[in-house]
């Protein structure tokens, strides 16, 4: 694999749980580790109380910008929900594989090296 490993979290201000991130991680590395992914170097990038619908969030920018440079290999998520709700969610999904990278959303069973 070239690239990192990023897992990715975000829980909004509405939700309030500030360990719905931890939840999520710890989520994303089991399933990860089920299917034979290291995951102990993984970077987290974790947007906490921070709306998804906002495409200008710091943590978003910062990932946008590690996918644009090609550090990421695989970006992992448990649901692409978390990584944004905003109108550029599916171009920016699109990203990570288009430069060569992976996506995996471990709650919605999505996996781009899968077919199907």
């Amino acid at each position: 694999m070239t690239g990192k490993l990023v897992i990715s979290t975000r829980f909004s201000r509405d939700m309030r749980r500030q360990d719905s991130s931890a939840d999520q991680e710890r989520d994303v590395r089991a399933v990860l580790a089920r299917t034979g992914i290291d995951t102990s170097g993984a970077v987290v990038v974790a947007d906490e109380a921070e709306s998804g619908t906002k495409a200008d969030r710091e943590k978003f920018e910062l990932l946008k910008a590690m996918v644009g440079r090609d550090e990421v290999g695989i970006l992992a998520v448990d649901d692409q929900s978390r990584l944004s709700r905003a109108d550029n969610v599916f171009g920016f999904i699109q990203d990570p594989v288009y430069h060569g990278g992976r996506l995996i959303s471990t709650g919605e069973g999505i996996d781009t090296v899968q077919k199907g």
